[in-house]
């Protein structure tokens, strides 16, 4: 059964905790260990992604192309993402 992408965030987050500031010490420095843990998490998943599509997307087999196709895809995105000023694609 796939998980749907929304249920996937809504357990990353309910797991991790909140990570946006709140403006308040005391909930900002739980903040900020979930936000550790959030970056640290982001950080195993673009590094699979980045394997995956440094290993896979000149491979012959068509099933292995298209997934290291696939991962360089997302990586181009989180590569933009990073760029943008706001966070977002422009």
């Amino acid at each position: 059964m796939k998980i749907k992408h929304q249920i996937m965030q809504d357990i990353i987050i309910k797991v991790i905790g909140d990570i946006y500031p709140y403006g308040d010490t005391a909930i900002d420095m739980d903040r900020l260990e979930n936000l550790e843990e959030f970056g640290r998490l982001t950080e195993w998943m673009v590094g699979e992604l980045a394997f995956i599509a440094a290993r896979c997307e000149d491979r012959t087999e068509h099933s292995i192309k298209e997934a290291g196709a696939k991962a360089r895809f997302y990586c181009d995105i989180i590569s933009e993402c990073i760029k943008a000023e706001d966070g977002k694609i422009k």
